[in-house]
C-alpha cells in the first residue's frame, strides 16, 4: 500500500523501450504545491530513479490540505480610447460586463457575489491629442463554507474556463467595443485569484495547507529548499544547510542524510 504523504502515479506511458514516465497526484484530502512538476520519468537515462523532466527536483511531497474559506476571483480589461469618457458609456461598459458575470455558474445558483467596477486613466499621447485608459475590474467571491468538495472544484473549473476564454477573446479583438462610433481597443488582460486560508497555512493550488517537508514559507507561498539546503520538518521559514563540504543532490532535500560529499555530485543540466 502507498504510504500517506507519499505521490501516487495516475497515467503510465512509455518513455523508450526500457523506460516510463509518469503524472502524479495526490490522494483526496491532500495536495501538492504548485512548484512541484507533475511529470515525472524513469529509465537508463535517469540511474532507474524517479525524477522530474525538468532540472533537480527530489519527488513532491503530498500535505493534508483544507478548502479555503473565500475564493476572490478578479479579471481586469484595460482599454485605450481617444477622447472623453462619458458617464453613459461607462454605464453601457458596466452593464455588459455585469451580463457577462451572469454566465458564471456561481452566479447562476447564487453562492457567489459579484461586483463591476469602472476607472479612467487620463493619458496625452505623443501627438498631444487626448487619450484615455478605461479599466473594467470584475470581481467574483465565492464562499466555500457551505459546499460540497465537487461543487467547489466545479466552480473553480468554470471560473478557470471563463479566464482562458477571455483571454482568447482578447487575442483575436471579440473583447473590443465600439459605442457610437468610438472605439474601445484591449491593450492589457490581467486575472488573478485570492485565497482566504486560515493564518497558519498557505495557498497551494484551490487548496490551503502547510508548505511540506524540503520547502520554506515567504510571503504566504512554498518554496523549494535550495542545493546545499534540506529540513525534515513541515510549515518551517527557512531550510537546514548541510555541513561545510557537503551539498545536495536536488532542490527540495528533506534528510541531513541527503547531504553528500561536493565532489561527488555531478548535475545534470541538459534538462
Amino acid at each position: 500500500m502507498r504510504e500517506e504523504g507519499k505521490p501516487m502515479s495516475e497515467e503510465w506511458k512509455p518513455m523508450s523501450k526500457e523506460g516510463k514516465r509518469c503524472t502524479i497526484g495526490c490522494h483526496p484530502g491532500q495536495t501538492l504545491t504548485k512548484y512541484y512538476p507533475l511529470l515525472f520519468v524513469c529509465g537508463p537515462e535517469t540511474g532507474y530513479h524517479w525524477k522530474p523532466n525538468t532540472p533537480p527536483a527530489n519527488m513532491p511531497k503530498c500535505v493534508d490540505s483544507v478548502r479555503p474559506g473565500e475564493v476572490k476571483i478578479e479579471n481586469r480589461v484595460t482599454y485605450k480610447v481617444d477622447g472623453q469618457v462619458s458617464e453613459a458609456e461607462k454605464q453601457v461598459i458596466k452593464d455588459d460586463a455585469l451580463n457577462e458575470q451572469k454566465n458564471l455558474k456561481c452566479v447562476k445558483f447564487n453562492v457567489c457575489t459579484h461586483n463591476v467596477d469602472i476607472s479612467v486613466n487620463p493619458m496625452v499621447s505623443v501627438k498631444r491629442s487626448v487619450e484615455n485608459e478605461l479599466t473594467v475590474t470584475s470581481t467574483a467571491t465565492l464562499q466555500s463554507e457551505s459546499l460540497q468538495d465537487e461543487e467547489y472544484y466545479d466552480f473553480l473549473i468554470d471560473f478557470e474556463l471563463d479566464a482562458n476564454e477571455r483571454l482568447n477573446h482578447s487575442k483575436n479583438g471579440d473583447l473590443n467595443i465600439t459605442i457610437g462610433g468610438k472605439m474601445y481597443e484591449v491593450s492589457e488582460v490581467a486575472l488573478g485569484a485570492d485565497m482566504v486560508c486560515p493564518e497558519d497555512l498557505v495557498p497551494l493550488g484551490s487548496s490551503c495547507g502547510n508548505c511540506p517537508v524540503g520547502t520554506y514559507m515567504k510571503d504566504r507561498e512554498c518554496h523549494d529548499c535550495e542545493i546545499g539546503q534540506y529540513h525534515p520538518e513541515e510549515a518551517q521559514l527557512s531550510c537546514l544547510s548541510c555541513a561545510e563540504g557537503l551539498t545536495t543532490m536536488y532542490t527540495s532535500s528533506t534528510q541531513m542524510m541527503d547531504c553528500v560529499d561536493e565532489e561527488s555530485v555531478e548535475y545534470d543540466t541538459s534538462g
